[in-house]
């Protein structure tokens, strides 16, 4: 959405192959008429990102991803949903995920961890708040967070729709609508039940999205292409002695 059509146009037809990070992106590519020939995604290392040995306890803990220095990232949303859900629920404890240098009174602030420092976040917060309003070819931080046991509200784009469901392992809203984030944090603050089912249902699914599961997915596709531009070998009959 940043970037010139017919350049990216003319990128893309100058490779003999295209593989997409996410059905979202495949779609996009679709528009401008280039053909993904395959989708192979991102993953996490599960031995990284895993979920706490027990849930946490006390007041509902928030993160929120904030990266006010990209439009798409959805920074101002976010924080419009934040003040909305505290007027409705005050006593939930939220901390932000922000880029270097962001600084947002009122909110714990992390930025600039390893995966190790990152990983160790999520296990320390209940939900995950992903407020992007536009793709960004596959959005890895809710994966992320929903391997190491986060109940994820998150907008449909990039990859989410093609890892999460809907009430069943994340909520997901409409981008731009800080209204519906906050609804279903609302909802996840004065659930328990629901929290502790999405919460499991998230780790469940996103150990299942491994980077070796992504590796061999795009082993099998690379060994196919091998396969098919292999020149074809023609056995001659040997020629009878005369």
């Amino acid at each position: 959405h940043l970037v010139d059509p017919q350049v990216l146009r003319r990128a893309y037809q100058t490779r003999d192959r295209v593989i997409a990070l996410s059905e979202e992106t495949r779609r996009h590519l679709a528009e401008l008429g280039v053909h993904s020939e395959a989708v192979v995604p991102a993953g996490v290392d599960p031995s990284i990102f895993y979920p706490a040995p027990a849930a946490g306890q006390g007041p509902l803990k928030i993160l929120g991803y904030y990266w006010p220095g990209e439009p798409r990232k959805g920074a101002a949303v976010l924080l419009e949903a934040l003040q909305r859900l505290r007027a409705r629920a005050p006593h939930v404890a939220v901390s932000l995920l922000t880029s270097k240098g962001a600084s947002v009174p009122g909110y714990d602030i992390y930025s600039e961890l390893n995966e190790q420092a990152l990983a160790e976040l999520y296990r320390r917060h209940d939900v995950f708040v992903y407020p992007n309003t536009h793709g960004g070819g596959f959005g890895l931080p809710p994966l992320e967070a929903m391997a190491s046991g986060c109940a994820v509200v998150a907008t449909t784009v990039g990859a989410i729709e093609d890892y999460a469901r809907h009430e069943v392992s994340a909520l997901l809203c409409d981008p731009n609508r800080a209204d519906q984030l906050a609804e279903s944090l609302e909802r996840l603050a004065r659930d328990p039940a629901l929290l502790a089912r999405l919460r499991s249902a998230a780790a469940q699914v996103a150990q299942a999205w491994s980077w070796r599961h992504a590796a061999e997915q795009m082993e099998r596709y690379l060994a196919g292409v091998v396969r098919k531009s292999a020149p074809q070998t023609v056995t001659e009959e040997p020629e009878l002695a005369r």
